[in-house]
C-alpha cells in the first residue's frame, strides 16, 4: 500500500504541476497535447497501479475534452454560435463541470460524491465485500458507529442567480443544477451534546460551488460566461455554547 501511495502521489504531482505550468502560458484550454507531453517526460520509473493508470487516462480525456470550451479564435465560423445552446454543447459542459455542479435540461439523477470519495475510486480501490456492521469493537466492549450531529438533507437544485467570490450577485448559465446540503431543521439542538449540559445548535453554513455565470447589471445579464465560485448551501454545521 506505501508503493502505491507513493506513485499515485507522484503521478498526481506531476499531472497537478503540469496545469500550473501550462494555465500560467494560458495553453492549457487550447494546446492539450502539451500535458500530455509534459507527463510523458516525467514519467515515474516504477510500475503504475492499475487505478492510476486509469486516472492518467481520464485525465487527458478531461483535458482533450476541455478544448472544446476554448474561447473562440478570430478564425472561428459561425459554427461556434450554433455549437453553444444545442445538445452537443450541455452534453461536453457537463463533463467539465465542478465537483457537484451538472449542465442538464432536466434534474439530475446521479449520485453525487464527495471530492474525497472521488479519488479514493482511483488511490483506493479495495472495497470491502461485507456489509459493515451496526457497531464497533473496542477494548472494553461495543460502540455504535459514529453518526452526525446534525441531520442533513442533500439534493439537486437549479440555480439562476447567485453570489460570487466578490459578493455580487451573477447570473447563472440555464439548466445549471448544485448539490446543495441543508439542515433538516435549522436551530435544533445537535445530537448527544444535551446530555453533556453542553448548549448547541445546528446551523446552516455556506461553501463555494464552480458555476458558469455572468455580471448582472440593472437586474439584467451582461457580457461572457465565465468561470467563477458560488456561494450555495453546503453543510448543516453544529454550533456549541457553554
Amino acid at each position: 500500500m506505501d508503493s502505491r501511495l507513493s506513485v499515485s502521489g507522484t503521478i498526481l504531482y506531476l499531472a497537478i504541476l503540469g496545469f500550473v505550468f501550462l494555465s500560467e502560458s494560458n495553453e492549457i484550454y487550447t494546446q492539450p497535447n502539451k500535458v500530455r507531453d509534459y507527463l510523458s517526460k516525467h514519467r515515474v520509473k516504477r510500475n503504475n497501479s492499475e487505478s492510476t493508470l486509469s486516472f492518467i487516462k481520464d485525465l487527458m480525456e478531461i483535458v482533450e475534452d476541455f478544448s472544446i470550451l476554448a474561447e473562440p479564435s478570430s478564425s472561428t465560423n459561425d459554427s461556434t454560435e450554433e455549437y453553444i445552446g444545442s445538445d452537443e454543447y450541455y452534453e461536453d459542459l457537463q463533463k467539465h463541470a465542478g465537483l457537484g455542479t451538472i449542465f442538464s435540461k432536466t434534474k439530475p439523477i446521479v449520485p453525487y460524491k464527495m471530492p474525497d470519495e472521488v479519488f479514493s475510486d482511483y488511490w483506493f480501490d479495495e472495497q470491502p465485500t461485507t456489509p459493515q456492521p451496526e457497531s464497533m469493537p473496542t477494548k472494553r466492549g461495543r460502540a455504535h458507529v459514529m453518526r452526525d450531529t446534525c441531520q442533513e438533507i442533500g439534493d439537486y437544485e437549479l440555480v439562476t442567480n447567485a453570489m460570487n467570490q466578490y459578493m455580487a450577485v451573477v447570473a447563472v448559465h440555464p439548466n445549471t443544477w448544485v448539490y446543495t446540503t441543508r439542515c433538516s431543521t435549522v436551530n435544533t439542538p445537535c445530537r448527544g451534546l444535551t446530555r453533556f449540559g453542553i448548549n448547541s445548535a445546528c446551523k446552516q453554513k455556506k461553501g463555494w460551488a464552480l458555476a458558469y455565470v455572468k455580471s448582472v447589471e440593472d437586474d439584467q445579464p451582461v457580457g461572457e460566461y465565465d468561470w467563477q465560485w458560488i456561494a450555495i448551501d453546503r453543510a448543516c454545521s453544529c454550533g456549541i455554547s457553554f
